[in-house]
């Protein structure tokens, strides 16, 4: 009788340690049916190994890395990573947060937008918040030794060594360790053993950069070719400093860089500027798309066909031969450098001018961005106004700010009768104007 006690004391603690330990077991996918890459650790094999996990339940031998997974088994113990050393995480949904994340490459807190879900702990509500858990008063960095931390990844690094005065490769683990810990020997050797940080590169020499994610927001950045502030379309996180919210701004910063160019005597400065004068006529420029990711019809001298054509701009960098309109266009080449003979055109018919589709005909339309804004639009069907989700640019004019925006413009369109479809009415009064009126019998 005792002997069974025991055997069964024995195996009961066998299992309690078994619970405790999350290394022990098994890879969990859970009820639900998401699709989220995980790691386990594979008690048997001693390593860790990718799982597909569904979202919901599960146990505790579920890690969002390999690195988080190793730094934890076969111990056991749990070694948090600091979540200032991660990277920006959106996460898999697609609400529209912002948010604030400690950027260990620029040491600052920076803004990003969340998804709304998943993610990881480098998140924060407020700046102040992320300022008080990942910046503090530091050392020099470049005094500290090499420190590999506790994990057991392999990354290669480079710290600066004090006593023999210049960087030296070594393994990072990849977690903890110290600020002696550069990506590649150009950022330690631009680092130390000088100021403690690199001098910042003029962002007005930088390229407009829209960042990873995939937000909407009009901003200006100083385009280093043309010499001018323009707008670009940014996601809403990383990218660079040459970034600004208005024209004032970038103009205040960047613009005046055209005007300082000086010059040691007259005759270099009006040679020079007389070359300026020669430059190529902006109508001779193919139609530059650049690399943003926006979607802006625009119009282009081609130079080959002697006409104004429409080419679809990114939103960021391009060339002068880019206009708003056709005829901006048409205004602008080529009127300049590119006088011709004038050819006689064949006079054609006055067109009617484009009907003005009425937008409380149009359907909802989110248009193709991923924000998330509430609007209202009119439902010709059920001849009410109702909300939809709105992606933050394009779409059509059938969207309202609020409810009232809403009915003022289109809710009385169910009383309404269209004007071709009324009777000639000359009205009480007795003056005599000819005018014109449409005849739904005749359709004239």
């Amino acid at each position: 009788m005792k002997t069974t006690v025991i055997i069964l004391l024995l195996f009961a603690a066998e299992l309690t340690l078994q619970e405790e330990n999350p290394c022990k077991l098994p890879a969990e996918t859970g009820p639900c049916r998401g699709n989220f890459p995980r790691y386990y650790y594979d008690w048997d094999l001693q390593q860790c190994l990718e799982f597909t996990y569904g979202g919901c339940e599960g146990n505790a031998n579920n890690y969002d890395s390999v690195e988080e997974c190793e730094a934890t088994c076969p111990d056991g113990e749990h070694k948090e990573q600091n979540p200032c050393e991660l990277p920006a995480d959106s996460g898999p949904c697609m609400a529209y947060f912002t948010k604030y994340y400690y950027n260990k490459e620029s040491k600052k807190c920076e803004t990003f937008v969340y998804g709304g879900c998943a993610g990881n702990e480098n998140r924060f509500d407020t700046l102040e918040d992320c300022e008080a858990m990942c910046i503090e008063e530091e050392e020099n960095p470049c005094i500290l030794p090499a420190d590999s931390g506790p994990c057991k990844g392999k990354f290669p690094r480079y710290y600066y060594d004090w006593d023999l005065k210049k960087c030296v490769e070594f393994t990072y683990g990849g977690c903890e360790g110290n600020a002696n810990n550069y990506a590649s020997l150009q950022e330690c050797e631009a680092t130390c053993p000088g100021e403690e940080e690199p001098k910042d590169e003029d962002p007005c020499e930088l390229p407009a950069d829209s960042g990873p994610c995939m937000a909407y927001f009009t901003k200006f950045y100083y385009n280093k070719e043309s010499k001018k502030c323009e707008t670009f379309v940014y996601g809403g996180c990383q990218g660079n400093e040459n970034r600004f919210d208005t024209l004032e701004e970038c103009e205040a910063k960047c613009a005046e860089q055209n005007a300082k160019v000086r010059f040691d005597t007259l005759e270099e400065c009006e040679a020079k500027c007389a070359e300026q004068k020669k430059e190529e006529s902006p109508c001779k420029l193919p139609a530059d798309l650049r690399i943003c990711r926006g979607s802006f019809p625009r119009y282009y001298y081609d130079w080959d066909l002697k006409q104004c054509r429409e080419f679809t701009y990114g939103g960021c960098k391009g060339n002068a031969n880019n206009y708003a309109s056709l005829q901006e266009c048409e205004a602008t080449c080529p009127t300049e450098e590119h006088k011709e003979e004038p050819k006689e055109e064949p006079k054609e018919e006055p067109k009617e001018e484009p009907k003005v589709e009425n937008p409380c005909e149009l359907p909802s339309d989110s248009g193709p961005c991923k924000a998330f804004f509430k609007k209202y639009y009119y439902n010709k069907e059920s001849k009410k106004c109702e909300t939809f989700v709105y992606g933050g640019c394009q779409g059509n004019e059938n969207r309202f700010d609020t409810l009232e925006e809403c009915e003022a413009k289109c809710a009385e369109q169910k009383n309404r009768r269209r004007p071709c479809e009324l009777p000639a009415d000359s009205g009480p009064c007795m003056a005599y104007f000819t005018k014109y009126y449409y005849n739904k019998e005749s359709k004239k």
